[in-house]
C-alpha cells in the first residue's frame, strides 16, 4: 500500500512544518506515548527476497527514532542464506504486504492494525530454511529469539502503579514460541509484566488472539523518571507469530481507542464522514479522502469551504479521485465531533482497498494515515459484477449492462467506467467485456446457470444436423471428399463428447467427477474430494514416497499425488497462501499439493505425480499443426530448499499421437531462478499451447506431471479444452451499397455469443442496422424453429450499442453457429458516403474466446436505393418501391434495407440516396408521394406488421 498519497498540491498550498501531537490530553487522562509505526511509511524499502512478493515501500528494518531492535538471537545472517531478510528479528512491515506475502493463514484477521506494524514472525523467516542443523541453513541451530525495545518514556512525576500500556495484538502460538512484555525503570533489571506462552496446559498459556486489544499496568515504582518497554518473541523455530501495533502509554483512565481520525464510509448509502474520536480537538490544515480507482462523486459532496470561506476546495472536479480541501491557516475538529462529508461515494465493488485517507496537521508536510472504516450492506464489500449495487448478481445486472454499453468513456475514472459496462478498465466497449461478464455470471451463478434454456441438441440431432449440412452442401456448390469426411468427423466428436458444434477434443472442468468427505485433510467438508479422475483418465501415483510402506507413510492423503478438490474447499483447507487468487477456476479442479501433502509424515524423498487423459480420436481430414490445447493454471513455484536442496518443483504437459507409450514435452516450469523454463509465481492464468499434431489423423493423449517436489507449493489445473480452432469468422463489406453481412469462414462450426464492429472514423449508419438482435437468428423470436432459448432478458441476441463508431449485438444464454455455409446480412450498415474502409471486426465464442475477424471489402451490386440495378437511383426506383408496397418475403428488389418487407424505411433510403450514380450523379427533384397516398401506405404497412405479428 502507498502510504503518502495526500495530493501535492496540497501540501504546496498549506505549506511546511513539524508534526504537532494529536491528543493533548485531557483532565482524566495523561499520554505519555504514542506510537503506531505509521512515522515508518517514508523510508519503507522493497522486498526482494525469493519466495516473497516483490514489491516496492513495503518494509524496514529499523525502528522509530530512539527505538531499537535486538536481532543478535536470531539464526545469522540472511545473505549468508539463514533466513527471510524481511523477517529477521522483529521488523515493520506495511500491513495488507505482510498478509499477502505470508499467503494470509489468518494474519488478515488484524484489522485493529493499520499502516505500518511490528511484526516478529519465526514462521515466514523459516521460509529459507531447513532441518535443524541441516546443511542448507547450518545457523538454524539457534532459535528466533528477537525484542523490540522502545524509547525511554518520561514518567513525569506519575504515581506509583498509575501507569499502563495499551497495544494492539495478533498472536498466533506454535511449538514453546513464547511472547513477553517487560517494563525497564531508569535503567535497572528489566521485569516480566505479560507472558504469553504457545504451550497448552502452561500457566501463561496463551491460546490464538488475532485481533486483540492488550491493556496491562506496568507497575512502575514511586519516584520512577522514566520506562522502557519490550516486546520479545522467543524460543521459536519454525513456528507462528506476533504483531503489535497502535501503543499507547498513559495515565489515568483509559485514552481514546484511536490515535488518529477516522473516515467513515456506508456503502447503502454512500455517505462519507471524518470523526475525531483520538479524545481532543485535533487541529487541521488539510485533509484528503483518495480513490485509486476513481469510485467518488463531488458533485453529491458537502465540503468545509461551502460554510467556511477559510477552507479551499482542492478535488479535482468531475474525475472521482478525491475529496480534499486545504485550510489557509488551522482548522478545528473538536474532539467527539463527527463531519459529514455527503453521500459522496459513488459505489464500487472494491471499497477497504480502495479508498485512502490522509491529513495534514499544523507545520507538516508529512501526511498522518487516518483510520478507514466500510459499514452497511451486511458488512460486505459489493461483489464484482452487481453492477445495480443490489448485493446480488443477476439478470437485472445484465440489463444494467446492456444499457450502459456505449456510454462516452472519455474523461471517466476506472470506477465510472466500471458501472456502465467496462469491465476490464480499458476505457472501450468489447467483447472482451461481453466474456467477462458471462464468465462471472457463470462463476457466481453455477457453469450452465441457464443451461435448461441454452441446451444443445441431444447426440441424435446433432447427427441430423450435420448430415442434413452435407447434404445441403451438395446441392449448394461442389464439396471435395476432404470436406466431406471432415464435416463427417466432426458429428463423431460431437457425440462422444460435449454436444458444441465445433471440433472439441476435451473439454473437460472436472465439476462432475463423484466428490466425496475429505479423508485426513483436518477441514471437514462433504462432497468435496476425490482421487478418481474424469472417464477413461489414469493416475499414476507410483512417484509418491510412502505409499509403498505397510502402513502407507504417505503424507496426508488428499494430496498424495493429482487428485480433484472443491476449489473453495482446498482454498480453505489449505489455508489459503494465495490460493484463492485461482479466480479462472470454480467447481472442482485439479490438484497436485505437495505443501499439503508434506503435512503428515512421509520419506524424505522426491514427489512425482502424473495423470494421463483419455485417448481421444482425430479426425483424417485435419491439418498438421492445426490442434491447440488450453486450460487455466494456478502454479505456485519452489525448489532447493529440501532433502540437500535437490528439489525443484516442475510441471509439465506432455502429448503422446497414436496410441504410442512415447509422450512428447509441450510445456514445462520448473522452480529455479535463472533456469530457462522458470516459472514464477503465477496463481491465476490462462494457459494455451500448440499440440504440434501430424497429418492424417489418429488419435491423441495428454499427461500432466509435477516432479521433483518436496515440501514446496502446489499446481492447479481447471477448464481443460483441446480442440481444432475455426479459421476467423468474416465481414464482408460492399463498399458500393453499403451492405453488410457476417459469413463463417471455415467448415468447423462456430458458436459466436457476440459480434462487435467498430470505425474509428465514424464510417457506420446504426439507422440501417437490421442484424442479428433485429431479425433474432437461434432464439425464439427468430426464424428457427428449433431455437432453445425463451424470449426474456439474455436470451436472445441483444443490441447493446449503435453508434457511427460502433455496433455491437450479444446473445448471453445462447449463440448462433456460423460456418462457411452461413452468412447473415446486417443491413446496409457502411457508410459508402466516407468509405473508410477502417472498419474492426470482433466476436466471441462460447468458450470466452474472443477472436478478430477477417474484413473483406467488395464492390459490386447495386446502389443503396437503386432498386432496377440500372446504376442511378432516380424516379424509376421510387416507382417499383411504390409498387412493391406492403409486400414481403427475401430477396426483394425494393428491401433497401434487407429485413424482409416493403416499408417506409426503404422509400427514405430510397430518398436519402436519390441522385446517386454509379456513373453521373443523377439530378431530376426527388418526388414527394402525395401525403394521403404516404399515409394510406404507411397505414397498410402497420395492418401488414400487426398481421405478421
Amino acid at each position: 500500500m502507498t502510504k503518502n498519497t495526500f495530493p501535492l498540491r496540497i501540501v504546496h498550498a498549506i505549506g511546511l512544518g513539524v508534526l504537532v501531537c494529536m491528543v493533548a490530553g485531557q483532565a482524566q487522562a495523561t499520554v505519555l506515548l504514542l506510537e503506531n509505526f505509521d512515522s515508518l511509511a517514508p523510508q519503507l524499502g522493497n522486498a526482494t527476497t525469493p519466495g516473497e512478493i516483490a514489491a516496492r515501500n513495503v518494509w524496514t528494518p529499523d525502528a522509530p527514532t530512539s527505538w531499537t531492535v535486538d536481532r543478535s538471537k536470531v539464526a545469522g545472517d540472511p545473505t549468508a542464506g539463514a533466513g527471510v531478510a524481511e523477517f529477521e528479528g522483529w521488523t515493520f512491515l506495511d500491513r495488507d504486504w505482510y498478509v499477502a506475502t505470508a499467503g494470509d493463514q489468518r494474519r488478515s484477521e488484524f484489522t485493529k492494525a493499520y499502516g505500518v506494524v511490528a511484526v516478529a514472525d519465526a514462521d515466514e523467516y523459516d521460509d529459507l530454511g531447513g532441518p535443524l542443523g541441516g546443511t542448507i541453513n547450518p545457523f538454524r541451530t539457534n532459535i528466533f529469539n528477537s525484542t523490540l525495545f522502545s524509547k525511554q518514556i518520561p514518567l513525569s512525576g506519575a504515581a506509583a502503579n498509575s501507569v499502563r500500556v495499551k497495544f494492539d495484538s495478533a498472536w498466533r502460538p506454535e511449538g514453546e514460541q513464547t511472547g513477553i512484555v517487560m517494563a525497564q525503570f531508569d535503567g535497572g533489571a528489566a521485569t516480566p509484566i505479560l507472558t504469553f506462552s504457545s504451550i497448552n496446559g502452561n500457566v501463561n498459556f496463551k491460546a490464538d488472539a488475532l485481533n486483540e486489544t492488550v491493556d496491562i499496568p506496568v507497575n512502575n515504582p514511586g519516584g520512577a523518571s522514566n520506562l522502557t518497554l519490550s516486546w520479545q518473541l522467543t524460543d521459536a523455530v519454525n513456528n507462528w507469530f506476533w504483531a503489535i501495533d497502535n501503543i499507547q502509554v498513559y495515565t489515568g483512565s483509559p485514552v481514546a481507542d484511536e490515535p488518529v481520525m477516522r473516515a467513515v464510509i456506508d456503502r447503502d448509502t454512500g455517505r462519507v464522514a471524518v470523526i475525531n474520536n483520538t479524545g481532543a480537538n485535533v487541529s487541521l490544515r488539510g485533509y484528503s479522502i483518495v480513490s485509486k480507482a476513481g469510485a467518488f462523486d463531488d458533485a453529491q459532496a458537502n465540503f468545509f469551504s461551502e460554510i467556511d470561506s477559510n477552507w479551499i476546495q482542492f478535488t479535482d472536479p468531475g474525475s472521482g479521485k478525491d475529496i480534499s480541501e486545504g485550510h489557509k491557516t488551522t482548522g478545528t475538529i473538536a474532539a467527539g465531533a463527527t463531519f459529514e462529508l455527503g453521500n459522496a461515494w459513488a459505489k464500487y465493488f472494491q471499497d477497504e482497498t480502495d479508498v485512502e485517507f490522509t491529513y495534514l496537521l499544523p507545520g507538516s508536510n508529512e501526511p498522518v494515515v487516518g483510520n478507514l472504516s466500510f459499514e452497511g450492506n451486511g458488512g460486505n464489500s459489493y461483489p464484482f459484477l452487481d453492477l445495480n449495487f443490489d448485493n446480488t448478481v443477476d439478470i437485472n445486472d445484465w440489463i444494467t449492462f446492456r444499457n450502459g454499453v456505449g456510454a462516452d468513456l472519455t474523461g471517466m475514472s476506472r470506477a465510472q467506467a466500471y458501472r456502465v459496462g467496462d469491465l476490464n478498465g480499458d476505457l472501450a466497449y468489447s467483447p472482451a467485456d461481453f466474456i467477462i461478464f458471462k464468465t462471472e455470471y457463470d462463476r457466481v451463478n453455477g457453469t450452465g446457470a441457464f443451461a435448461s434454456i441454452s441446451s444443445v441438441p441431444e447426440p441424435a440431432s446433432v447427427l441430423s444436423l450435420v448430415t442434413a449440412l452435407v447434404v445441403g452442401c451438395l446441392f449448394r456448390r461442389r464439396l471435395t471428399p476432404k470436406v466431406i469426411l471432415l464435416l463427417l468427423a466432426a458429428t463423431i466428436v460431437m457425440m462422444a463428447g460435449p454436444a458444441y458444434a465445433q471440433l472439441v477434443l476435451i473439454n473437460e472442468n472436472f465439476d462432475n467427477l463423484p466428490y466425496g468427505p475429505n479423508v485426513e485433510e483436518a477441514l471437514a467438508g462433504d462432497n468435496v474430494w476425490t482421487d478418481t479422475p474424469p472417464a477413461g483418465w489414469t493416475i499414476d501415483d507410483s512417484g509418491i514416497p510412502g505409499l509403498d510402506q505397510v502402513p502407507p507413510l504417505d503424507g496426508v492423503v488428499e494430496w498424495a499425488g493429482w487428485s480433484f478438490a472443491n476449489r473453495d474447499w482446498w482454498v480453505s483447507a489449505a489455508g489459503d497462501q494465495r490460493r484463492s487468487e485461482f479466480t479462472l477456476a470454480s467447481g472442482g479442479v485439479m490438484v497436485a499439493d505437495p505443501d499439503e501433502w508434506d503435512d503428515a509424515p512421509n520419506p524424505d524423498e522426491l514427489y512425482n505425480a502424473y495423470v494421463t487423459t483419455q485417448i481421444v480420436p482425430i479426425p483424417a481430414a485435419v491439418p498438421a499443426n492445426k490442434i491447440q490445447m488450453r486450460f487455466d493454471s494456478s502454479w505456485r513455484p519452489e525448489g532447493a530448499d529440501d532433502i540437500g536442496n535437490i528439489n525443484n518443483q516442475t510441471g509439465t504437459v506432455e502429448v503422446s499421437y497414436d496410441g504410442g507409450n512415447t509422450f512428447t514435452q509441450v510445456l514445462k516450469w520448473d522452480s529455479l531462478s535463472g533456469s530457462p523454463t522458470f516459472h514464477g509465481d503465477v496463481p491465476n492464468e490462462t494457459v494455451e499451447l500448440p499440440l504440434n499434431n501430424p497429418a492424417g489423423g489418429g488419435n491423441l493423449q495428454l499427461r500432466f506431471g509435477l516432479t521433483q517436489a518436496y515440501n514446496d507449493w502446489w499446481w492447479a489445473v481447471d477448464n481443460l479444452r483441446v480442440e481444432i480452432p475455426a479459421d476467423p469468422s468474416i465481414l464482408e463489406v460492399n463498399t458500393t451499397t453499403g451492405q453488410v453481412k457476417i459469413k463463417g469462414g471455415d467448415v468447423i462450426p462456430v458458436p459466436i455469443n457476440s459480434v462487435s464492429i467498430t470505425s474509428a472514423g465514424g464510417g457506420l449508419r446504426p439507422a440501417s442496422y437490421n442484424g442479428l438482435s433485429v431479425r433474432k437468428p437461434d432464439s425464439v423470436d427468430g426464424p428457427d424453429a428449433d431455437a432453445t432459448v425463451g424470449n426474456s432478458d439474455g436470451e436472445q441476441w441483444e443490441l447493446l450499442t449503435a453508434n457511427t463508431g460502433q455496433i455491437f449485438d450479444g446473445f448471453l444464454f445462447g449463440s448462433s453457429t456460423f460456418d462457411d455455409s452461413r452468412a447473415e446480412n446486417l443491413g446496409a450498415i457502411y457508410d459508402r458516403t466516407k468509405n473508410t474502409q477502417d472498419l474492426v471486426f470482433t466476436y466471441s465464442t462460447i468458450y470466452g474466446t474472443e477472436i478478430t475477424g477477417i474484413i473483406e471489402y467488395v464492390q459490386g451490386g447495386s446502389l443503396l436505393g437503386d432498386y432496377n440495378g440500372n446504376g442511378s437511383v432516380d424516379a424509376a426506383d421510387y416507382t417499383i418501391w411504390k409498387d412493391s408496397f406492403g409486400q414481403s418475403g427475401q430477396d426483394l428488389a425494393a428491401d433497401g434495407n434487407g429485413n424482409g418487407v416493403i416499408d417506409a424505411a426503404d422509400y427514405t433510403i430510397w430518398k436519402d440516396n436519390f441522385g446517386n450514380s454509379l456513373g453521373a450523379a443523377a439530378t431530376a427533384a426527388v418526388p414527394e408521394p402525395a401525403s394521403g397516398i404516404l399515409g394510406m401506405l404507411l397505414a397498410v404497412a402497420w395492418c401488414a406488421v400487426r398481421k405478421r405479428r
